[in-house]
């Protein structure tokens, strides 16, 4: 089963490539998440707002996860556990 899982994942991965939102720089997207964050829309499924963007593929949680800058500005609506993982991830950049 596991094998399986990782096939698949691994195709999805090869037509998310192709898709032209993967043609944009990684810059530009995470400038992107940077307007979601100050918008901090509630427009996604289990209320996570901009955080939402992490579960859209691989690339783009890689995106989200190396720009410190995102999580600078805390939410505790998610729970204290969550504010402490954004504290983390802020890498110790003035918060917001």
């Amino acid at each position: 089963m596991r094998a399986i899982q990782l096939a698949i994942s691994s195709l999805h991965i090869r037509r998310n490539a192709y898709l032209p939102v993967s043609r944009l720089p990684p810059e530009m997207l995470a400038k992107i998440f940077q307007f979601l964050v100050l918008l901090d829309l509630e427009w996604t499924r289990e209320g996570l707002g901009w955080i939402a963007v992490t579960h859209v593929c691989a690339s783009w949680r890689a995106i989200a996860l190396g720009c410190p800058s995102l999580w600078t500005n805390l939410t505790f609506r998610l729970g204290m556990e969550w504010a402490e993982t954004m504290l983390g991830r802020s890498r110790g950049l003035p918060l917001a």
